[in-house]
């Protein structure tokens, strides 16, 4: 899970920040877990009913049972929220103060402001914002959609015809890239799942009873996913290069026989749940596998 974790928080620092991540201990990623799981536990159910019923939480003792630990999980979030939108933006500064190039998104926004107009203050409190945003939501969501996918080694037939079908399309001499996804149509365009995918139908999301099927969609307008471009692309980029050069398998124990991995998941605190870690086997699946990657 640790290269998970550097994948999806370094590729978020990278893209925003410019900022260069290869380990799962570098603190910018330490930083967005904590602040993940900070706010996830003050959105437990209790934290809420607390906050909303008791608005005058943070004059209470944090030593009074409950209503103190309420208090506690604020501050500790405000501070590391704080920690997200500036520490970052600390880095980014030092660099261009030593003529460093960046080529994030951040860096950019903030050469085109003139730091003496008001106007730019407010602009810049707002690239922080979002910065922060897609920083932590990163940090959270992708994880989890990734680990997700570490579920191929319960599943090594339907590992397999995904491996067939991009070896027929990409073959073996390179890595899939954004260019052969039209050729690599994802589940939703199954007939036997998703009848008639390329018609407008909403009511395909409504069963017999009016009930919303088992059918994953997102929804639209101002409830649409931001980062749904960002988010997508590095999900498929993740998958498909994984897929083309490796095998997820059962691991074996010490009579060569599989054992199945347990199919647990967090249980909170959090929006979003993620295998907890286990054991597996990686291997190449072909001996230009290094080349590819290296």
């Amino acid at each position: 899970m640790n290269h998970i974790d550097v994948l999806a928080s370094g590729l978020a620092l990278k893209v925003m920040y410019g900022i260069n991540v290869s380990t799962g201990d570098n603190p910018f990623i330490s930083v967005a877990k904590s602040a993940v799981h900070t706010s996830d536990t003050i959105f437990e159910p209790y934290c809420i009913a607390v906050l909303r019923y008791c608005p005058f939480i943070m004059s209470i003792p944090r030593w009074v049972p409950v209503l103190g630990h309420v208090r506690r999980q604020v501050e500790m979030g405000r501070e590391y929220i704080s920690d997200l939108r500036e520490l970052p933006i600390q880095r980014v500064q030092n660099n261009a103060e030593t003529g460093a190039e960046n080529d994030g998104i951040v860096p950019n926004f903030l050469r085109g402001l003139d730091i003496g107009d008001v106007n730019s203050v407010e602009k810049a409190h707002r690239i922080k914002d979002v910065a922060s945003t897609v920083y932590t939501a990163a940090a959270d969501t992708t994880f989890s959609s990734t680990g997700t996918f570490l579920a191929m080694a319960r599943n090594p037939h339907s590992q397999k015809m995904a491996q067939r079908e991009i070896d027929t399309v990409v073959g073996k001499g390179r890595l899939p890239n954004l260019g052969d996804r039209e050729r690599l149509p994802a589940m939703t365009h199954d007939e036997e799942v998703y009848p008639e995918p390329y018609n407008f139908k909403p009511e395909r999301f409504l069963n017999a009873n009016t009930n919303i099927n088992d059918v994953l969609a997102y929804g639209f307008g101002r409830r649409i996913c931001v980062g749904r471009h960002l988010a997508d692309a590095v999900l498929w980029l993740s998958f498909a290069p994984v897929l083309a050069c490796f095998n997820i398998e059962k691991e074996k124990d010490e009579h060569g026989n599989e054992t199945d991995p347990p199919e647990n998941y967090s249980d909170g605190p959090g929006l979003f749940f993620h295998p907890l870690p286990f054991r597996y086997t990686i291997t190449p699946r072909h001996a230009d596998v290094e080349s590819l990657i290296f």
